[in-house]
């Protein structure tokens, strides 16, 4: 190590070189001061992705008997969906047809009032221009005994033949109960697939041949 040579120190920061050297790594002296940029808007994070979105609830949902949900507090970017809003909640409005798949999470908790103790959650998918006519509809149900909270989680694959659709959650519960928003207990994430119409299987099919006789 004698005759090793050391690199010199500098004395002071050159403030010019240091910002062109941040430029050609693709940032800015501001990126560097601020961090990260909004994901929100970041849609090149989602290079290979067809199209995606997630929320949150942006509140909790007091609900007895039926209730859209508020997930409208968006997490990341969105790409080839938007949020909007449905009745008194939120859902996205589809872009392109094709295969698409939803992830629902809620978590119920209880409150003080009497009641039955089922609580359900609906994925519902609507045509456009459908109203309140929905095109298709999946129910995920679990019970919560008093001083208790559930966690429901629902999966639904729909294929739409055109873009414009909406796809929605719903709360329904048989006493009142607190749908619990935020991203530590709700989530709704949505992702396409594929572009195909024609692989849609049957909503309603027949028995199979252990069915039990009515005899």
């Amino acid at each position: 190590m004698r005759n090793a040579v050391f690199p010199q120190v500098p004395q002071r920061l050159d403030y010019e070189a240091t910002y062109e050297a941040l430029q050609r790594l693709g940032g800015t002296v501001e990126d560097s001061r601020l961090g990260l940029a909004d994901l929100r808007f970041r849609t090149d994070l989602l290079e290979g992705v067809v199209a995606y979105g997630n929320t949150s609830m942006s509140k909790n949902a007091f609900i007895m008997g039926e209730k859209w949900l508020p997930f409208n507090a968006q997490i990341g970017p969105l790409k080839g969906v938007r949020i909007v809003p449905w009745g008194n909640g939120y859902g996205y409005e589809l872009l392109s047809q094709g295969l698409w798949r939803v992830d629902v999470t809620v978590t119920v908790w209880n409150t003080i009032y009497t009641g039955d103790n089922w609580n359900d959650l609906d994925i519902a998918v609507f045509r456009p221009g459908a109203g309140v006519s929905e095109d298709h509809r999946k129910r995920f149900m679990a019970r919560a005994d008093e001083n208790s909270r559930v966690t429901i989680h629902g999966v639904h694959s729909f294929v739409i033949p055109e873009p414009g659709y909406r796809v929605v959650a719903m709360g329904r519960t048989g006493r009142w109960r607190r749908y619990q928003g935020g991203t530590l207990w709700s989530t709704f994430s949505i992702n396409k697939w594929d572009n195909n119409t024609t692989a849609m299987p049957p909503s309603e099919v027949d028995n199979d041949a252990d069915t039990p006789s009515d005899g």
